[in-house]
């Protein structure tokens, strides 16, 4: 009888323990996110920096624009930044998705005389998006300006700041909104006591779906800049002056 008791015991001790590692095991697995939403929800920072110098007679200038897009679709702005001093210095902070690293870009010099591709070694630049979270990665590349890709307005005196009207997305209430607000927005995540201006959604949370919100509906925003519509608009009206 005590043999079988202490055989009960073990079993029951080894069942016990069985489902206690079976209970964890389904638990984190329902604790972690699919990877497949980790990647479109968890943002990806990366900062372009370095110079522009000239070949032609296209100088770069301080508040000339510097746009981030694909080679393939070159209206539609990934990312933007100015030349930051007349030696070509420029900056552009990016932020996108996790998703989004690999993707493969370029880059363009917009001015008032027109948009120009931006060389590497007297080729077109070509580099793939590589962020990170929570801290921005940096990439930094030595350009020299290249061909006009198109002509027209933009860049120099007129500031590279850009950004449209959105009251919604407008977190830091100067009027527009641009990749400031979404720079505020990402300081504020953490942080005790954040305004509700910050939730954007209107989920009643200030998060990283908030910032998410914010850089997809800043895209959005970029494109209809650029859209075949919008650059007709501009020609039309620059033709009747």
């Amino acid at each position: 009888m005590i043999v079988l008791s202490r055989r009960q015991d073990s079993v029951c001790g080894l069942f016990e323990s069985s489902f206690k590692i079976f209970l964890f095991v389904g638990l984190l697995m329902f604790a972690l996110p699919p990877v497949a939403w980790a990647q479109t929800q968890i943002p990806s920072n990366l900062q372009v920096v370095g110079t522009i110098t000239s070949t032609t007679t296209v100088l770069p200038a301080a508040n000339d624009i510097v746009q981030i897009v694909r080679p393939s679709s070159l209206g539609t702005i990934e990312g933007q930044g100015t030349v930051l001093a007349a030696d070509g210095t420029f900056f552009v902070d990016m932020s996108k998705t996790q998703n989004f690293n690999g993707t493969q870009l370029t880059a363009l010099l917009k001015k008032s005389s027109g948009t120009y591709q931006l060389n590497s070694a007297g080729s077109p630049l070509a580099f793939p998006y590589s962020g990170t979270f929570p801290f921005p990665s940096r990439i930094s590349f030595a350009l020299t300006v290249g061909a006009r890709i198109s002509g027209g307005s933009g860049g120099g005196s007129g500031g590279g700041s850009g950004g449209v009207k959105n009251d919604k997305y407008d977190v830091n209430s100067d009027g527009v909104f641009n990749q400031s607000d979404v720079d505020m927005a990402k300081k504020q995540l953490g942080e005790s006591g954040t305004s509700s201006k910050f939730d954007v959604n209107s989920d009643g949370v200030f998060n990283t779906r908030d910032i998410i919100d914010m850089i997809k509906a800043m895209g959005s925003a970029a494109s209809s800049r650029l859209s075949p519509a919008a650059t007709t608009s501009t020609t039309t009206t620059t033709t009747g002056q």
